[in-house]
């Protein structure tokens, strides 16, 4: 009985794909999703077992690399729809005539499209006259609530997460948000600052880890918008 060669493969289907994958070394490099469905069986001898863990490994390589891709998707695509949801914003805001119809449109596209339970804008500054009509978000420059969030605003930087409970109640008051969490966007011209609030119920909705760049195009967004409609 002479011993089979396993280099040497017959006739058939087996020996078209191994002569394929001969001719062409690089097969599993370029789809590597193949060598991942691929079971090796177990032979005993340590020059396989070795196989069997490099064969091991680049499946782990290869799964990490396809959810971190998978991930970066997602992420792309959010990040799509939140510029898309800026843009809506931003044409809103625009369309509004007098800056109680700006606050207004502002609040309810906050809550709406962007899926806040509660809203809030405090200005440090006084409105141009608005047919005599008070303006409850505009506090004047010595609100007492400005020093609750000086630090805020002279950083100049967006903050995510759970809020203090003096920031909390400046903003929002007390009985809202108080196991919830949020977004502080500081806003500020040359002439004034001030804050905007975006709430949720759910303690998870905005965490500290979440990007900010976005957060900052819709903070420099508003303060662009509220400006003409600030006092002299």
């Amino acid at each position: 009985m002479t011993s089979k060669d396993p280099s040497r493969i017959g006739e058939g289907a087996d020996a078209v794909v191994a002569a394929y994958l001969r001719a062409h070394p690089q097969f599993f490099v370029e789809h590597p999703a193949v060598l991942a469905e691929i079971a090796v069986p177990h032979v005993t001898g340590e020059a396989v077992s070795l196989v069997e863990r490099q064969v091991a490994t680049l499946r782990e390589q290869y799964r990490r690399l396809e959810s971190k891709y998978r991930e970066l998707l997602t992420i792309a695509a959010e990040n799509d729809d939140l510029r898309r949801r800026l843009h809506h914003l931003t044409i809103k805001l625009l369309g509004s005539n007098d800056i109680k119809a700006t606050i207004a449109t502002l609040y309810q596209a906050l809550m709406e499209d962007f899926r806040a339970d509660f809203v809030a804008l405090k200005v440090f500054a006084a409105p141009r006259p608005v047919n005599g009509d008070p303006v409850p978000e505009f506090l004047g420059h010595e609100a007492a609530e400005r020093d609750v969030f000086a630090a805020l605003i002279a950083g100049m930087h967006p903050l995510c997460g759970a809020l203090e409970p003096s920031q909390r109640d400046a903003l929002f008051g007390a009985a809202r948000g108080e196991n919830g969490s949020a977004v502080l966007l500081p806003l500020a011209r040359r002439r004034w600052t001030g804050v905007l609030g975006v709430g949720s119920f759910d303690a998870r909705r905005y965490d500290s880890g979440m990007g900010v760049d976005f957060l900052a195009q819709l903070a420099e967004v508003v303060s662009q918008i509220i400006d003409p409609w600030i006092a002299d």
